[in-house]
């Protein structure tokens, strides 16, 4: 198997036999994965480290659920992107797996800004807190870029849009917020 064969994203697969007995294993060519609490922290402290990031080209995997504790939770490196500070270019794919216990404040998203043609799919994002004005994908949103099969869960005390803000052209599929707002006033 030479992976240079094979391009980032691209969904494949492999025979291995094992006691004259076949087997196949799917697998996807990435460039980031995920499986830990402090990958995750170091792969955001990486990204959102204030400067320029090109993540043209990125496939961001994870390979578990990820739970962060309360005292990293709130240090700048789990608050992750700030408003206007980077744009996310690359696909992030949560093979079904769920980050857990993050809280944000300030301003800004997860991935910052979302360029063309970005990808955030296949990832729940629970026990969230959200301050005011912050957005738990990005802070806005280009056209073409897409959001399907994430789920968001948690508190919110913003009267602000909890995803993402504006984004004309962003396609959206299959995408449930679930919070309950704690914006002094609100019902």
């Amino acid at each position: 198997l030479n992976v240079a064969d094979y391009k980032v994203g691209m969904e494949c697969e492999v025979i291995v036999i094992i006691d004259g007995k076949a087997y196949i294993q799917p697998f996807t060519i990435a460039t980031h994965v995920i499986g830990t609490k402090d990958e995750m922290i170091g792969f955001f402290a990486t990204y959102s480290n204030g400067a320029t990031v090109d993540t043209t080209g990125w496939y961001v995997v994870l390979t578990d659920n990820i739970t962060l504790t309360a005292e990293n939770s709130s240090d700048p490196y789990v608050r992750f992107v700030e408003k206007n500070k980077l744009t996310w270019l690359g696909r992030f794919n949560g093979l079904g797996h769920t980050v857990s216990n993050i809280s944000l404040t300030g301003l800004g998203g997860l991935f910052g800004n979302l360029g063309e043609n970005s990808i955030i799919e296949n990832v729940g994002f629970t026990n969230l807190t959200i301050g005011k004005f912050w957005y738990v994908i990005a802070n806005k949103s280009s056209g073409g870029s897409v959001f399907r099969n994430v789920y968001l869960q948690g508190t919110a005390s913003t009267g602000e849009a909890i995803m993402v803000s504006g984004g004309n052209g962003t396609k959206i599929s299959n995408v449930v917020a679930n919070f309950k707002n704690t914006l002094e006033g609100s019902k």
